[in-house]
């Protein structure tokens, strides 16, 4: 291809991410609760979400916020952090396979805690709205949704009553 002085030109296509392909074929995503639970039709539905990149440090979200998204980790650390945007705490470090934010699919508004990046990081950000109707049919998918959701907040709360003692 040529410009119009004949000069060749490279076009470059960015090619989005699938994220359904991303993770089924990574050994370890692959296995987490719930791409296994969402079984046959994993791939459908991860394909919806959208990959995003963090930088260390960078804030997913934080309490209090509308809660549209559920969020598996690919690759780096993410935090579960406890106490308002001033006093936060790490409650619970999330490894690649983590899901959180499950709450935005289960009928929560808002979020209950925040969540940074403790490291470079990547997440697959699935819209809430997708999970939410197979979280009532499908009881595995509820079930590896409820469980993310109490891991994370279960850990947050317990670190705030721990702290309001002190």
């Amino acid at each position: 291809m040529a410009d119009d002085q004949g000069k060749p030109v490279l076009k470059l296509g960015l090619k989005r991410l699938d994220g359904g392909e991303l993770v089924l074929d990574d050994p370890l995503l692959s296995r987490a609760a719930l791409v296994k639970a969402l079984g046959d039709e994993a791939h459908a539905y991860l394909g919806q979400g959208r990959v995003r990149r963090l930088a260390r440090g960078a804030r997913l979200y934080g309490e209090g916020e509308p809660a549209r998204s559920v969020f598996l980790l690919l690759r780096g650390e993410v935090a579960i952090l406890a106490g308002d945007a001033a006093t936060a705490v790490p409650a619970v470090t999330l490894a690649p396979g983590d899901v959180f934010g499950a709450g935005a699919a289960l009928g929560g508004s808002t979020r209950r805690v925040s969540a940074a990046a403790t490291s470079e990081a990547e997440v697959l950000e699935l819209p809430a709205s997708a999970l939410t109707p197979l979280a009532g049919a499908r009881p595995e998918v509820g079930a590896a949704l409820e469980a993310a959701r109490k891991r994370c907040e279960g850990a947050a709360g317990d670190l705030e009553d721990f702290l309001d003692r002190w």
